[in-house]
């Protein structure tokens, strides 16, 4: 299956609409990244990251996203240890959220393979799993 990028970036930018206002609600004000950012939004405290899924919240062990962002987290943290850095799925039950750490027993690596519109690739893989992602309605950010 080739993957069509121009598309997947539409859909990830109507994503990115639609949820802004309700993120903040919790990180107050944010701006928009670029379309290659490897995170959505930010603000002075906050980097927070959005993922379009269509599926339900528990159906696999854990959500996912690009070890790339996870990197830029790791760079931008050691440069100004004071910012929080959140990833949120919206999936069909609801919108899910983690918050970026170095714990390793909350996450695993692994490798996709797939034609991302220029052939076909290896793409290094955070898995997030569930027992350490939050429903975003019942996450403060006091915890």
């Amino acid at each position: 299956m080739v993957q069509n990028i121009k598309a997947d970036i539409k859909f990830g930018k109507q994503a990115e609409k639609i949820v802004k206002p309700i993120l903040e609600e919790t990180f107050g004000e944010l701006q928009e990244g670029d379309t290659f950012d490897n995170f959505d939004f930010n603000n002075d405290k906050y980097y927070v990251e959005h993922k379009q899924r269509n599926v339900e919240f528990g159906r696999y062990n854990g959500l996912f996203f690009d070890t790339i962002k996870y990197l830029k987290y790791l760079e931008l943290k050691n440069n100004n240890p004071d910012l929080r850095f959140f990833i949120v799925w919206s999936c069909r039950n609801g919108k899910y959220i983690w918050e970026f750490s170095e714990v390793e027993e909350e996450f695993d690596r692994f490798t996709q393979t797939r034609n991302r519109g220029r052939g076909i690739v290896d793409t290094k893989m955070i898995n997030v799993f569930n027992n350490y992602i939050k429903p975003l309605n019942e996450f403060s950010l006091e915890n």
